[in-house]
């Protein structure tokens, strides 16, 4: 057997809530993401400037033999300050995943810091207002294990052969209060990038990552983003229970990503869906007798949704 050189093939899609323009281009909201590549040495995020991310009429961007992908998404509450929330999660976002491209021990090429410190060292040298959620998934090119990391609820799942093999929890301090990242010298409250849940799992070819802010989990239930995913990167083989890899190139990552948007902005927008969102309302807004008598509050969450999702290549597994 020879080892597999395990990487990403990634595209990203976000929807911010509303549509601003800055600087002569659309913004991404309060969501932020990075994808880096370390065969290619080069690392993607919101504050790329070079034409790698097409920014109209949202953004989205691919990038292929990625390492590490990232998300964010700044608090809104910083607004009512006269902050604006994305500048930060921006910020964290790009010093991570530069981060996570260096290498600290040149001989041995194995010494990358991990999604967890590369979190405490953005989080250490991201000295701005401001307070953001954090995921950062990465993976080892030859052990092929996902190492992930995350703080708040933001999140991820993952996929194999068009079936959910586990997703992430998010942290909550209380009903929609997130656990969040700050600087320390500006917010001492701040939690800490060590407070972040920490994943490992063993990926194998063909295994698909959907990594998204909380406007893709508020707005479309589970279920219906499995199916998505399988609707679109999967199709059926001749057994009904068995499905492999749709042959549709490398744009099926980001149809995925861009369908995965549009679905949970629809339900965003829709005051008369049941949504994740609405049920949370739902449990915190009426008691249980009342729901017993069926008091039901309806719709989705109005937010900024990004998505990235990831197809695991390994030409060397099973060779």
């Amino acid at each position: 057997l020879t080892t597999p050189s395990a990487t990403f093939d990634c595209a990203v899609f976000g929807r911010p809530r509303k549509n601003k323009y800055i600087d002569g281009s659309i913004s991404l909201g309060e969501d932020a993401f990075f994808m880096m590549s370390r065969k290619n040495k080069v690392s993607v995020s919101s504050k790329d400037k070079s034409g790698r991310v097409d920014r109209w009429p949202y953004f989205s961007a691919s990038l292929p033999q990625v390492s590490a992908i990232g998300i964010a998404d700044g608090v809104g509450g910083w607004r009512e300050v006269g902050v604006d929330p994305g500048e930060y999660s921006k910020q964290l976002m790009y010093i991570t995943g530069e981060a996570m491209l260096i290498d600290e021990d040149e001989e041995s090429g194995t010494a990358y810091l991990s999604p967890r410190d590369a979190i405490k060292f953005a989080q250490s040298t991201t000295k701005m207002p401001g307070t953001s959620t954090a995921a950062v998934l990465s993976l080892d090119e030859h052990s092929m294990v996902l190492t992930a990391a995350n703080l708040g609820d933001s999140g991820f799942m993952i996929f194999r052969k068009g079936k959910e093999l586990t997703r992430s929890e998010p942290q909550l301090h209380e009903f929609n209060m997130p656990y969040q990242l700050g600087s320390p010298e500006i917010e001492p409250d701040t939690n800490k990038a060590e407070e972040a849940d920490v994943y490992t799992l063993t990926l194998k070819e063909k295994d698909v990552v959907v990594l998204a802010t909380d406007g893709l989990f508020d707005n479309l239930p589970v279920k219906e983003i499995s199916q998505t995913v399988k609707d679109e990167l999967f199709r059926p083989t001749s057994s009904s229970a068995s499905w492999s890899e749709s042959d549709e190139g490398e744009d099926a990552q980001l149809r995925c990503a861009q369908e995965l948007v549009d679905k949970a902005f629809a339900q965003s927008c829709n005051p008369d869906a049941k949504t994740p969102w609405s049920r949370s309302m739902t449990r915190e807004m009426f008691p249980l007798w009342k729901r017993g008598l069926g008091f039901r509050m309806r719709g989705g969450k109005r937010d900024d949704i990004t998505v990235i999702v990831g197809i695991v290549r390994a030409p060397g597994e099973g060779i």
